[in-house]
């Protein structure tokens, strides 16, 4: 699964109201929705368009559900206050990249542990409760539910993450970077010791809307822990480019 931006992309449909678009051919000079070559060609592909049937319109995140639908995953702006449009008549679906994803300034964000988190279970991997934010520039760091970052700016994003374990004796531990719950980057550090850090960087692509990362650790032992403090398990990431 993939975001895009599709170039000269116009497509006929059969849907009115809010639901999924049933996409019914390219219009001439142009190509479909799920082109074989630039289009979305895998199922959960993702894009930017916008419907429009006069005056009703809808800027949207599209995800491809299969070759002939469409579905609005997310609305960004609309002719009906920024709401899902309820369309009376089919609408003409087209690409479209939106003037908020066009920003070259992204948000950043520095989240760490305040406090030690025990009881990690030895030998699986366990997420980093990350419940402390030194800085997070676009409101897009989760530091109380579910401890990740969803940036609202679509492009190129470095992170960089450090886990400090403590327990004794430690062995086999790892940091793994997860985007969309998929690992992207392992880091490793072997240990006999009390302590061990381990510590990691990656650049990774962002759609800007529903594309979020999250940090787990792996560590075997007992009386296992992650450590707190700003300067120990840490976790942070910025904007490159578009």
């Amino acid at each position: 699964m993939t975001h895009k931006v599709i170039d000269r992309c116009k497509e006929t449909t059969s849907t009115t109201g809010t639901g999924t678009l049933t996409l019914t051919g390219a219009v001439s000079g142009f190509v479909a929705v799920a082109n074989a070559t630039i289009g979305l060609t895998v199922d959960g592909d993702t894009s930017w368009f916008c419907a429009e049937n006069g005056a009703e319109w809808e800027v949207f995140l599209g995800t491809r559900v299969d070759a002939t639908h469409l579905a609005r995953t997310t609305v960004i702006s609309s002719s009906n206050a920024g709401a899902a449009v309820s369309f009376t008549a089919a609408p003409t679906v087209f690409s479209t990249v939106p003037a908020a994803k066009l920003s070259t300034v992204g948000p950043a964000f520095r989240a760490y542990l305040s406090a030690d988190q025990t009881g990690v279970a030895s030998a699986t991997f366990v997420k980093v409760v990350l419940n402390t934010e030194e800085f997070d520039t676009g409101g897009c760091f989760d530091s109380t539910t579910n401890y990740r970052f969803t940036p609202n700016v679509a492009g190129y994003y470095f992170f960089e993450w450090m886990v400090a374990c403590g327990g004794s004796p430690l062995s086999s531990n790892t940091a793994s970077l997860r985007k969309n719950g998929i690992e992207v980057k392992t880091s490793v550090y072997y240990s006999g010791a009390a302590g061990s850090r381990i510590s990691g960087t990656r650049l990774i692509y962002m759609n800007g809307s529903t594309d979020y990362v999250e940090l787990f650790g792996y560590v075997s032992g007992t009386s296992l822990k992650f450590v707190s403090g700003a300067a120990e398990t840490s976790f942070s990431g910025h904007f490159v480019r578009a």
